[in-house]
């Protein structure tokens, strides 16, 4: 090919043709470029490079098939992180709750044997526990002492004031309770 555009470079009388052949000479350097990249020359060339390809193809898929399967076991562990942490929280919330109740029962706030308002407290914190911790600490104190008994049917909290506090938590909870 050399030979050739070297013949007609001899031959060029005009700008105009040395331009064609220039023109020329750089489009048989790109296809040259492009051979040499593909290092084709023959049939076998192509088949050599299909098995290549394949080949790669097949790593690739079993390389994507072992990170989709490392992603759903993390995504196994993540869940049951997430779960046991609820799980926690949860439990100390519990706790939470119930070490109030006994705060509440020691300090006479509610009267030990009274399930009933223990229940009603224990909901009240599970609501909304900072709201019923104010109202609970501004609860009177009992003046029996934790031991002692209190009468059939009396309690340390009368019922006007049961009252009063489930107005005062309505109203602290937009009317939740």
């Amino acid at each position: 090919m050399r030979k050739f555009l070297d013949y007609f470079r001899s031959k060029a009388e005009s700008d105009e043709d040395r331009k064609m052949l220039q023109e020329l000479e750089e489009y048989l350097k790109q296809i040259e470029g492009q051979k040499q990249q593909t290092n084709i020359e023959s049939l076998d060339d192509v088949k050599r490079i299909i098995a290549e390809l394949t080949s790669e193809n097949r790593q690739l898929i079993a390389e994507n098939r072992k990170l989709l399967s490392e992603l759903a076991e993390l995504k196994k562990k993540e869940e049951s992180i997430q779960a046991e942490m609820q799980k926690r929280a949860e439990q100390e919330r519990k706790e939470k709750i119930d070490k109030m109740i006994e705060k509440l029962k020691k300090e006479g706030k509610i009267p030990a044997q009274n399930k009933e308002l223990e229940s009603y407290w224990r909901k009240q914190f599970e609501l909304d526990f900072e709201a019923a911790l104010k109202i609970a600490e501004a609860l009177p104190v009992s003046t029996k002492p934790e031991g002692q008994k209190q009468e059939e049917g009396k309690t340390a909290v009368s019922n006007d004031l049961r009252e009063q506090v489930r107005k005062i938590f309505e109203q602290q909870t937009n009317g939740v309770a």
